[in-house]
């Protein structure tokens, strides 16, 4: 088989419309846990598989591209809690009914919070390890090929997240 036949081109317009029908569902149930409002989700997997065509980016395999389509919308969401959370401080909130009926009004705020302290202590590389982890359960070698780095490197980012997050809980049991 020639290689090239292989190749998913992110340049072709109707690659990109596949990989979307294809690769657009789960990314966007995957970005809706992190940021929790429908819309901003949306947002994010749309802009993420604009930037594929944009970008002209190419995978050898389904899988990587899903990795990087995974990798783009948790660092886009990432971003957007880090901007949410600099402008108003993080309050989660419902777009919908249907939302508001999966999370009461205390349990949006008290995440809302969890995600202002997680972008204030954590860097955007740890904040993504620790949603990869914590939030979508996905295993090491999972988070290393969805962050594009090695085994290695995700249980440095877990050690340093443990430690980062222990420092802060000792805080506040002190408060």
């Amino acid at each position: 088989m020639n290689n090239s036949a292989e190749i998913l081109d992110g340049r072709d317009e109707r690659t990109v419309t596949m990989l979307y029908r294809k690769l657009g569902p789960a990314a966007l149930s995957k970005t809706w846990h992190i940021v929790l409002r429908r819309d901003v989700a949306e947002e994010v997997v749309q802009e993420t598989f604009a930037k594929m065509w944009k970008q002209g980016v190419q995978f050898d395999s389904l899988r990587s591209a899903y990795s990087w389509v995974y990798k783009t919308c948790t660092n886009a969401a990432v971003d957007y809690l880090r901007k949410k959370g600099h402008q108003e401080g993080v309050l989660v909130e419902g777009t919908s009914e249907e939302e508001d009926r999966e999370m009461s009004p205390v349990d949006r705020v008290a995440l809302g919070e969890l995600m202002q302290l997680l972008i204030q202590v954590l860097n955007k590389q740890e904040s993504s390890y620790f949603i990869l982890q914590h939030v979508e359960g996905l295993q090491h070698g999972e988070i290393a090929e969805v962050l594009g780095v090695s085994r290695r490197t995700v249980l440095r980012l877990q050690q340093r997240v443990d430690k980062k997050l222990a420092k802060v809980r000792g805080e506040r049991d002190e408060k």
